[in-house]
């Protein structure tokens, strides 16, 4: 084996493993060549030479149940370093950025290094994973350019089933213990952003589209605000085209998407790498499910590298965004604790 993948649908019961056994990866050029192969991709927020798009080839797939309940093996020691001086001074600039409207909204990004005195069993964290987020999508990929990831995102970048499509705008963030009433107006113009942007997309990709939403969505210790779209592709439209089209979406970059992005690369202290890029099985038993890869770590021996953002908008202050990230961090310290 030279490369793998185990990941387990929402709301499944069991694991599915893609493995390729000779070779390396294939390296794509392009989102839009996603869907010329069968795999599983693994694509980063934004390409280059160092951080690719990888594609595992399924030389072989095999099936089984997730396990009831996993424990660790030991208790584990963990130190934290995570830089607050660093993202304080991102949002100062970016937010200067949305005050003299050169932007709509920016998502700005930080990480945690945790270094723990035990190494980290990759497969266990996943199983453990599977266990306490059962309608997230929980994934582990390891290969030799990317390294190994850890993910368990609630947020769907595309899935088809057959003729049958479907995306989502997932934007807005607050703690699971808050009722409705809870979301301000900064969450709610938050999420229509990437509602608009996604339907905006699709019309140029997809017909007989239908929108549901916004609703609230419980994802682990926290709600979002999602609508759900449900579309069929336009004659001579494929995966790559659509893929190439939603990604990175609002929710992970910001408007207008193209100088977000190239602000962000320029901008923003970490090197995002997979993060808020997507990853999912292409083509696999006549399904494709690909999903942002949000609640993320990087997992290299006892250290452990924890991803997390937010956006911003012209309402957001430093403390509350910094408060959210580590709400969202919280997902993949749990499974070390």
């Amino acid at each position: 084996m030279t490369a793998e993948a185990w990941y387990r649908l929402p709301g499944e019961r069991q694991w599915v493993r893609i493995e390729q056994l000779e070779g390396e990866p294939e390296e794509l050029v392009s989102c839009g060549q996603i869907g010329h192969a069968p795999g599983f991709v693994l694509a980063p927020f934004a390409a280059t030479a160092d951080v690719p798009v990888v594609l595992i080839r399924p030389d072989r797939i095999s099936t089984g149940d997730v396990p009831q309940q996993t424990t660790h093996g030991k208790t584990a020691t963990a130190v934290e370093h995570g830089d607050k001086e660093a993202y304080v001074s991102d949002f100062r600039l970016f937010h200067a950025k949305l005050c003299d409207s050169s932007f709509d909204k920016l998502v700005l990004a930080r990480c945690s290094d945790i270094d723990t005195d035990t190494v980290e069993d990759a497969l266990q964290l996943f199983f453990r994973a599977c266990s306490l987020y059962p309608q997230q999508f929980v994934a582990l990929v390891r290969t030799a350019r990317s390294g190994t990831w850890l993910m368990a995102t609630p947020e769907v970048l595309l899935c088809s089933e057959g003729a049958s499509w479907h995306t989502m705008a997932l934007a807005g963030t607050i703690s699971a213990e808050c009722d409705d009433a809870g979301w301000t107006a900064k969450n709610r113009m938050e999420q229509q952003y990437v509602a608009a942007y996604v339907e905006q997309c699709l019309s140029r990709c997809a017909t007989e589209i239908k929108k549901e939403g916004p609703y609230t969505v419980v994802a682990g210790s926290l709600k979002h605000l999602r609508t759900d779209f449900t579309f069929a592709l336009k004659p001579g439209q494929s995966i790559g085209t659509l893929v190439s089209e939603l990604h990175p979406t609002p929710a992970v970059c910001g408007l207008p998407k193209s100088e977000a992005r190239q602000f962000i690369l320029n901008n923003e202290h970490i090197d995002r790498r997979y993060y808020s890029g997507f990853a999912g099985p292409v083509d696999i038993g006549g399904h494709s499910s690909l999903f942002v890869t949000l609640r993320c770590m990087e997992i290299s021996g006892s250290h452990c590298r924890l991803y997390a953002g937010g956006g911003l908008l012209r309402e957001s202050t430093a403390e509350q965004e910094w408060r959210e990230t580590e709400a969202k961090l919280s997902t993949m310290k749990d499974l070390i604790r």
